[in-house]
């Protein structure tokens, strides 16, 4: 069973990330989530870059929503036998209520319509099983208490311990204008039967401006981040671990009347190691994820 530690804003640390030793991570019990956040506000550009418009959370009217989510996938290591590659990704719908908490508001989620593949050895794989659970206040997640769980040699390549961090991502839950930043660092830990993974992530997001889709109004946030993801698989005497770091590009359509995510689209370019009876070779991952509000 995963824990899940609460969230604790803390001052601007100048994008340093706590690092902590092999050890530590293996003995870490369970799932543990985090952020901090820090406004950083351009006294050049006041107000908001709509009139009127909020950039935080709260219960939405209706109490319901649902979105789209669909990834793919891409990684690639240079094992000794030659080039090892495995492609593919998942979609699936996302059925969501809302309720008021102590804390602001709790959030559940029903995963539906699941089809997800990855290219040969792995092939097709099963729906995920559980719900994305989660509490969040005005600035976005504050506690997730459950995910939905891929299972089989898929779940070494991919995992939805982050689904409630895409789906809320980090608002400043304040008035902001046009070229304003605020950043925000998730880490989250999960380990499970098939693998364990340990993600880190120090974001940027810039307010770029207005912009109508469909007739309606939204706001373009921009959003860049540092990423380090690590994950372990196999047993003892079979032990691989992959070390990759790289950038993450995306943006953000904000709702600001239903004050929910309409769109948020981000990519990721990671390189590094994959390590196996003390032999290393260069290990690559992209993947792109698509976050779409019926």
């Amino acid at each position: 069973m995963n824990r899940h530690s609460h969230s604790r804003p803390r001052a601007a640390t100048g994008g340093s990330v706590q690092k902590r030793s092999l050890a530590a991570l293996n003995t870490t019990a369970g799932s543990r989530q985090r952020r901090a956040l820090t406004l950083i506000t351009t006294a050049a550009m006041a107000g908001c870059a709509s009139s009127g418009a909020t950039f935080g959370y709260g219960l939405p009217s209706p109490p319901d929503a649902v979105y789209q989510v669909s990834e793919t996938v891409e990684v690639e290591m240079d094992a000794p036998g030659g080039l090892w590659r495995v492609q593919g990704g998942y979609s699936m719908t996302l059925d969501m209520s809302f309720e008021t908490d102590t804390v602001g508001i709790r959030v559940g989620g029903i995963a539906e319509s699941f089809q997800g593949s990855l290219s040969d050895p792995i092939g097709d794989f099963d729906s995920p099983r559980g719900t994305v659970e989660f509490k969040a206040n005005r600035g976005g997640v504050v506690h997730v208490e459950s995910f939905p769980r891929i299972s089989g040699m898929a779940a070494r390549e991919l995992s939805l311990a982050g689904l409630a961090y895409d789906i809320f991502p980090r608002m400043p839950g304040d008035s902001v204008g046009q070229g304003d930043t605020w950043q925000d660092e998730v880490i989250w830990h999960t380990d499970q039967m098939e693998a364990e993974f340990h993600n880190v992530a120090d974001y940027t997001y810039t307010l770029m401006g207005d912009t109508v889709v469909a007739g309606r109004e939204l706001v373009h946030i921009a959003v860049a981040a540092d990423l380090s993801i690590w994950t372990a698989w196999g047993g003892a005497g079979n032990l691989s671990m992959r070390r990759v770091k790289g950038p993450l590009t995306g943006f953000i359509l904000w709702d600001p009347e239903r004050g929910l995510v309409a769109y948020h689209e981000y990519g990721t370019e990671v390189e590094g190691t994959v390590t196996k009876d003390e032999q290393s070779f260069d290990a690559r991952m992209a993947r792109r994820v698509r976050i779409r509000l019926n």
